[in-house]
């Protein structure tokens, strides 16, 4: 779980959240579970955050449109708020961009991480998509994450992927081969 310590030296905890790993193959970026779009997944490429080489390269392609990879929602409590995350780093690419689909609203919502300075440069809009945290985890990764209510079940999807500067409207571009961790 996670914690929220008083800052003290008995560092007590105040708040304790129970945490679930509500998706499929959440670490299989590569898998069947998550479609790519306009780019590529290279696993086992690069150190992850906890030292072992297991983390990911997503690279855009050539192609005019968004570079991201996504996965249903798979949710059956439509009133919950689920928070998703996503470990990155900078590479070649600067920003990364998460946002959130509600299929029955037909409302996307996005915020824009800058893995360069640790800055939430697009916050969307919070109504629906938002709260964005960015949680520094050391040489230079960075687990962003922003919370979402689908509102309709099994309808909805989470998506995460490269943008190609600090604004929502960056994220559909000409890809030239930028990669993010």
């Amino acid at each position: 779980g996670e914690s929220l310590s008083m800052p003290t030296a008995a560092s007590k905890p105040l708040l304790t959240a129970r945490v679930n790993r509500l998706g499929s193959n959440s670490e299989n970026f590569e898998g069947s579970t998550w479609a790519k779009v306009n780019c590529t997944i290279t696993p086992n490429a690069v150190l992850a955050p906890d030292g072992t080489m297991t983390g990911r390269i997503l690279t855009d392609d050539a192609t005019s449109g968004e570079h991201s990879v996504t996965a249903n929602s798979n949710q059956t409590d439509i009133t919950a708020i689920r928070r998703h995350s996503v470990y990155a780093k900078q590479d070649t690419g600067r920003y990364l961009a998460m946002n959130g689909y509600n299929v029955l609203s037909g409302s996307t919502w996005t915020q824009v991480f800058d893995l360069e300075t640790g800055t939430i440069t697009d916050n969307g809009d919070p109504t629906y998509f938002g709260y964005g945290l960015m949680e520094d985890v050391g040489d230079g990764w960075w687990r962003c994450s922003a919370s979402t209510q689908y509102g309709s079940a099994n309808l909805g999807y989470f998506t995460f992927g490269i943008c190609n500067g600090p604004t929502d409207t960056d994220a559909n571009y000409v890809g030239t081969g930028n990669r993010i961790y």
